[in-house]
């Protein structure tokens, strides 16, 4: 969502009476936009050792959490 109001942004911006340049510009900098916070939107992050992630869960089993909520 943020990807595609970075582009309305820039341009949204452009009014009125416009020429080839301007229109030009603002595309290349809305996708530079774009660009980078399409890049700084997603971070991997290592995965955790299978046998943590097995306690943990068994952990959340035996306090009786039940994770997603049933509609």
């Amino acid at each position: 969502m943020e990807l595609r109001r970075a582009a309305k942004e820039e341009l949204g911006a452009l009014k009125g009476p416009i020429d080839e340049i301007a229109v030009d510009k603002a595309e290349a900098y809305a996708r530079d936009r774009m660009r980078i916070l399409a890049r700084s939107s997603f971070k991997k992050s290592p995965d955790a050792p299978l046998g943590e992630v097995l306690v943990r869960k068994q952990q959340r089993r035996e306090k009786g959490a039940t994770g997603r909520k049933l509609r």
